[in-house]
């Protein structure tokens, strides 16, 4: 079981796995929702939830390649930013802003925001591969990327710049969430290669 995303009102949604793979769910106030994505989906995970409850995530179909959903009510809607191979929805902020991850058509890792109109591509300057993990109601976006040589930085978009981020004791960092307060959550690779989480501040001014 992996929790991904959390609301004001502490509903979660992640994923979980069995023996026919993975799904999606919704935990609120100690009952468990499966989130199974769109008919036809065989597998689905779900990775964030905003204030309104609308739940984004992935799912794909047998043989098919992997679709980024977002769902509001009962109803699905199929995300998947122009000449995607493969997306993943990471996270909602609460103007209905949407961020992703897909695979472009050689292959690599790209990031997006769909912003209920159209698509904005961004792609940390001189990497490899991007992936947008989480928007905030400011439009900041958290991203895990990697170098030329493939070692694992994260970094923050905000107000139009990129900025590169690496914890100190490091030799690999990871960004994954990113709330309204100034705040950024991942995990890094220490020196002796345990994995740590760690909590970092920034200025949203």
């Amino acid at each position: 079981t992996v929790c991904s995303g959390i609301n004001s009102s502490g509903d979660v949604v992640g994923s979980y796995s069995n023996s026919t793979g993975s799904h999606g769910f919704l935990w609120v106030n100690g009952t468990f929702t499966d989130i199974p994505g769109p008919s036809g989906a065989v597998e689905s995970q779900a990775f964030g939830i905003n204030d309104a409850g609308v739940i984004v995530g992935s799912y794909h179909v047998k043989g098919g390649p992997v679709h980024g959903f977002v769902l509001k009510g009962s109803k699905y809607t199929t995300l998947d930013p122009p000449g995607s191979q493969g997306t993943q929805a990471t996270g909602i902020n609460n103007h209905g802003y949407i961020s992703f991850s897909f695979l472009d058509s050689q292959q690599n890792s790209e990031g997006a925001v769909y912003n209920g109109k159209s698509y904005n591509i961004l792609n940390v300057p001189t990497a490899s591969n991007s992936m947008a993990m989480g928007i905030n109601d400011s439009a900041d976006v958290i991203f895990q990327w990697f170098d030329q040589n493939f070692h694992p930085h994260a970094a923050l978009y905000h107000y139009g710049r990129y900025y590169i981020l690496n914890h100190p004791r490091s030799q690999g960092t990871y960004g994954m969430g990113i709330n309204n307060k100034g705040q950024f959550s991942g995990f890094y690779v220490p020196n002796n290669d345990y994995e740590g989480g760690f909590v970092a501040n920034y200025s949203i001014e």
